[in-house]
């Protein structure tokens, strides 16, 4: 199970410090009658909007996942250049930014990795066809490096930039 110093990511979040798995919070139903005491995890997020979330003890394992370990980010990085972009195409621009928002809310590395190089090929797609890259294009490509650089940071006791160095890095080496 999870104990308080572990790297987590919370769906919500993103990448999560567990500070504490013993609070107990005490409260009301809305029809005033008392509920019986909850135990939550608190979590710190490392983002740089920070904050803390609440997450209930006993829902944990859905809502939170361990941080990659070492051996597979590396293990992961190496295979990068081999991740195939999606193959998702709807003409409806609504109807994409969902599905790869839905994608994005998984907080899964190889996904978001996966969505990150799917926007690349697409984004290189317009250019060549001498087209200005399309804003959802590049924001969701921002979200998805953006989440993967969190997890390599945390992975590999990097910063932020210290991880997208490496990941570019990796990247250039395949």
């Amino acid at each position: 199970m999870f104990k308080c110093g572990d790297k987590v990511i919370y769906k919500s979040f993103g990448v999560c410090t567990i500070e504490q798995t013993d609070y107990v919070l005490e409260s009301m139903n809305s029809k005033g009658g008392d509920v019986p005491p909850r135990l939550y995890f608190v979590l710190k997020s490392e983002s740089a909007r920070g904050g803390q979330a609440f997450v209930p003890a006993d829902k944990a394992e859905e809502l939170i996942r361990p941080v990659i370990d070492r051996a597979d980010a590396i293990n992961l990085a190496q295979q990068l250049s081999e991740i195939e972009p999606e193959m998702y195409v709807d003409k409806n621009m609504h109807t994409t930014d969902q599905h790869f928002r839905e994608e994005l809310a998984q907080h899964d590395c190889i996904t978001s990795m996966r969505v990150a190089r799917t926007m690349e090929h697409r984004i290189a797609e317009q250019e060549a066809t001498g087209h200005k890259p399309s804003a959802l294009y590049i924001r969701l490509l921002d979200a998805a490096r953006k989440q993967v650089q969190e997890e390599y940071a945390a992975a590999l006791g990097l910063s932020i930039e210290e991880a997208d160095e490496y990941l570019k890095k990796a990247t250039s080496q395949a």
